[in-house]
């Protein structure tokens, strides 16, 4: 069995490596509001993206909730529980999936639309790690990204939502700067069948939509601020979610929902 083991600092080789049946694995760092990293299993047909939890990772989670003047309400969680459940991206190239957290700390599995991603291919070239990469721009539900990826490694995946390109995405970011994610790590096995098999234990059959999603986390944040506001003391100014608060800044999002590009 021939294994190709990549560190994205010295390393060359070309698409010739590859045979038929082959199994690879990207490691990207996900640097945003919160630093993670994510394990990335694919060959040419599925991609299976994890979230690494670490070990050592133990406490129960933190809470910090922060009280602005205008009587907006910003809640920041510490992740850290020996039973928190890894967040993952799931693409078979016909279906895709992946689970997103409420603010009660409950989980769902959604299936996401499969829509293209429509980039633009420019000719700008860099290496990264020893792939020569070319720039792609495209637009995606509000966000502008950047992409660099290489045909060195032909197949159409990348770290969190990102795909369609003819190869694999090394660094992917937004022009507003709310993530940046890079390739640190890649492993290519030829002659080898890739073992999703945690993938494979996911019920996928209890995934819901994208509108359910959205009707469902809005229910649950108007339940958790009802909980918070009725735990006030007599005349304490009340939380308010902020699509209700006028004066409140407006967040920008790496998505938005309400925009397909």
């Amino acid at each position: 069995m021939l294994k190709i083991q990549i560190q994205l600092f010295f390393f060359f080789f070309s698409t010739a490596m590859f045979t038929q049946n082959f199994c690879g694995k990207a490691i990207y760092k996900i640097k945003g509001y919160i630093e993670l990293n994510y394990e990335m299993n694919f060959d040419k047909n599925k991609s299976f993206n994890l979230q690494i939890i670490r070990e050592e990772t133990n406490f129960k989670n933190k809470e910090e909730v922060v009280i602005k003047n205008s009587g907006n309400v910003q809640k920041n969680t510490i992740l850290g529980s020996k039973n928190i459940k890894p967040a993952f991206f799931l693409n078979n190239k016909n279906d895709f999936y992946y689970n997103s957290e409420y603010i009660d700390g409950s989980i769902d599995i959604i299936k996401e639309n499969m829509s293209k991603w429509s980039w633009k291919i420019l000719q700008e070239k860099k290496k990264i790690g020893g792939f020569v990469c070319q720039k792609a721009r495209t637009k995606f539900r509000g966000s502008n990204f950047t992409a660099w990826f290489t045909t060195e490694i032909p197949v159409p995946f990348g770290p969190w939502k990102s795909k369609d390109l003819p190869g694999l995405i090394l660094e992917l970011y937004d022009d507003n700067g709310l993530t940046h994610m890079n390739a640190t790590k890649i492993t290519i096995e030829n002659n080898k069948k890739c073992n999703f098999d945690y993938a494979e234990k996911i019920d996928l059959t209890k995934a819901i939509s994208i509108p359910d999603f959205l009707k469902r986390e809005k229910q649950k944040d108007i339940a958790y601020f009802k909980q918070l506001n009725a735990k006030l003391p007599k005349g304490a100014k009340r939380f308010i979610i902020g699509s209700e608060c006028e004066d409140c800044p407006k967040d920008i999002k790496l998505e938005n929902f309400e925009v397909e590009n």
